[in-house]
């Protein structure tokens, strides 16, 4: 009988041997599969966030080449020859809009920062400091405004780049190398702090199948929380690729309009000087060497209605240039995107067209 029971024992603890081994070989399998699985999941966002970086931040870059360009040329062309008017009123069926406020203040910052554009363009682009490019696009009204000289400008929105989070985020190097372009090697986003790469591959413990299955758990819990952030990260990006797109193709057409608009104007001034020189004082100071300006006064209706609408577009393409697109927590302004939209309406009510 004692044979049949040691028997019926070993049998048993055979039994559960087995089935402990069984259990072991299911929990690891187990953590193996949420290992990969979280490593995919991880390794998925974590493309999708750098692609998305890589992207953006090519595409800011183009917008603030877009905005150096435009104000150096359109709006330099656009303040050489407006300058050459006085006495210029608010009047006529654009000034009743509300939107044609002309002062010798607003003048010498449109002259100031198409200096400031220009001269950057002789430096070179190239030549500007990491970020500068994303800090024109960005902030592209505040710096260039607010600088004395191009050396400052330029500090100024490098500084920009590197003290916004959306900004500092494209500077920092790829995700791999753990460079993120923040102390730590860490980016911040919209409150988001992301960490270094989570080193989830390798192989198995050979042992405590059950340690090893609630370490995968938690490895798998961590792995979704971490691409949840990247891809609300990735979200944001998108959205400063869509507007900052949006801007430069608006920019670049508003501005083919913008440059015929200034060619009338220049054929304006020829007209109206023609005219104005022929007066007895103004022949006296020509004789002196005494500088003449068109007197707005004098101009003929339809001439003066081309000076206004130049002026409309003049305002209308600062303030493309000049909002910021981003706030200081890493998100698309709202004003940015009102901005947009009423030049658009402008746009498409025909107000602010050449015709002919």
């Amino acid at each position: 009988m004692v044979p049949v029971l040691l028997g019926l024992a070993a049998a048993g603890t055979a039994l559960f041997g087995a089935k402990k081994m069984m259990d072991s070989s299911s929990n690891n399998s187990r953590a193996k599969s949420l290992q990969e699985s979280a490593q995919s999941i991880y390794d998925t966002a974590k493309d999708r966030l750098e692609d998305n970086r890589v992207r953006t931040n090519s595409m800011l870059e183009e917008l603030g080449k877009t905005k150096i360009n435009v104000w150096a040329n359109e709006m330099g062309d656009f303040i050489n020859v407006f300058s050459q008017f006085k006495n210029v009123e608010q009047e006529g069926s654009l000034a009743q809009e509300g939107k044609i406020s002309i002062n010798q203040e607003t003048i010498n910052e449109y002259q100031g920062a198409a200096l400031k554009a220009s001269e950057m363009l002789k430096a070179g682009l190239g030549t500007l400091g990491a970020g500068a490019l994303a800090g024109v696009a960005a902030y592209g009204g505040a710096s260039m405004f607010a600088a004395a000289s191009t050396g400052t400008a330029i500090s100024a929105l490098s500084g920009a780049a590197a003290t916004n989070a959306t900004l500092a985020f494209f500077g920092g190097g790829s995700i791999a190398t753990g460079g993120l372009g923040m102390a730590a090697g860490g980016a911040v986003l919209g409150g988001v702090v992301l960490g270094p790469i989570m080193a989830v591959a390798g192989s198995l413990m050979a042992a405590k199948s059950e340690e090893n299955l609630a370490n995968a758990e938690k490895m798998y819990s961590e792995a979704c929380n971490a691409a949840e952030k990247m891809n609300g990260m990735s979200d944001i990006l998108v959205n400063i690729y869509d507007i900052s797109y949006d801007y430069n193709d608006f920019i670049l057409n508003f501005s083919e309009n913008f440059r015929s608009t200034i060619s009338l104007l220049n054929d304006v001034y020829v007209q109206e000087y023609d005219e104005c020189k022929k007066s007895f004082w103004n022949k006296v100071k020509l004789l002196f060497g005494v500088k003449v300006k068109v007197d707005y006064r004098k101009m003929k209706l339809e001439n003066k209605h081309t000076l206004h609408l130049a002026w409309l577009m003049a305002q209308t393409m600062q303030k493309l240039l000049t909002t910021n697109l981003i706030n200081e927590e890493g998100n698309v302004c709202e004003e940015a995107k009102d901005v947009l939209s009423n030049s658009k309406e402008l746009t498409s009510n025909k107000l602010l067209l050449t015709e002919g």
